[in-house]
């Protein structure tokens, strides 16, 4: 995935399932990488970063694969996370899913541009589906 793509799916996250309050810092921090650790690192805790109206809960013993899936999620994942070997990464959306999940490290991964995102805070907190209707 070329940069540019990369951007545009940051801004459709940012736009989607960010605070409208935070959403200006997230895209001016995230464009620099020299600034992008600000916000990257706020996925270990600040939960309420995320635009909590789309939040849906993730039934116990269910796959994250198949809830995706079963969402619409399919093709590839995006992750911006406090990882650095994970930020950035485009991978087939269940071997990020699987990453986010063995990683300790607060991540946020694009399943469906501007539709559907997994977050995971750092060491398995907070667990959630963010996931926008056609209607939001």
């Amino acid at each position: 995935m070329i940069e540019e793509e990369k951007r545009k799916r940051e801004e459709l996250l940012i736009q989607a399932f960010i605070t409208p309050a935070r959403r200006e810092r997230y895209r001016t921090l995230l464009s620099k990488s020299a600034t992008r650790t600000k916000i990257t690192n706020r996925l270990n805790h600040h939960v309420d970063d995320l635009d909590l109206r789309f939040r849906s809960s993730i039934p116990a013993g269910s796959s994250l694969a198949e809830l995706a899936a079963s969402l619409g999620g399919s093709g590839d994942g995006y992750l911006i996370s406090s990882d650095p070997e994970l930020d950035q990464l485009v991978l087939p959306l269940d071997d990020a899913l699987e990453e986010a999940e063995w990683g300790n490290w607060g991540t946020i991964i694009d399943c469906v541009p501007g539709k559907l995102a997994y977050y995971r805070g750092e060491n398995g907190e907070n667990r959630t589906i963010l996931l926008r209707s056609n209607r939001s």
